[in-house]
């Protein structure tokens, strides 16, 4: 379904439904998954992205990354999405790490003061990129993150 241009506020563009708004890559590595997701992240997207994020988590032995870098938006849907699959990875002896972050994402994160919350421990178990310590190479084999 299209919006009609005529009856469509100014502003950015939504389309009506999740599809399209939101795709997520999940690539498999050694110890831990990596999701890549890029696009909008709200209510409309919350339920189906944390169904897909619950599954690669459950299948990853020490945990998942997150590059979101491609994220554009995120909503508290969004936000209650990851502090909830954070506390299930928690739960489940494994760990969620955001180890790259859009602007407003993390803008987001910092003003809700939840960044901590999704970095990789000093002990490093997530991929570099910022999250953990400099220099150690991600556990991906030969995934080159961006």
């Amino acid at each position: 379904m299209t919006e009609d241009p005529s009856t469509t506020p100014p502003g950015p563009s939504h389309p009506s439904g999740p599809a399209g708004r939101l795709s997520v890559a999940v690539v498999p590595g050694l110890s831990r998954h990596l999701a890549r997701l890029v696009g909008e992240i709200d209510m409309d997207v919350a339920a189906d992205l944390r169904e897909t994020l619950e599954r690669a988590l459950a299948d990853a032995g020490t945990g998942l990354d997150l590059d979101m870098s491609g994220v554009t938006f995120c909503d508290s849907f969004g936000l209650n999405t990851l502090l909830r699959l954070r506390l299930s990875a928690l739960r489940s002896g494994r760990t969620l790490v955001i180890v790259h972050a859009g602007p407003q994402l993390a803008k987001l994160l910092s003003l809700t003061e939840t960044t901590a919350l999704f970095t990789a421990p000093l002990n490093g178990s997530a991929a570099a990129g910022g999250a953990g310590p400099a220099g150690r190479e991600p556990p991906y084999g030969e995934v080159p993150l961006p």
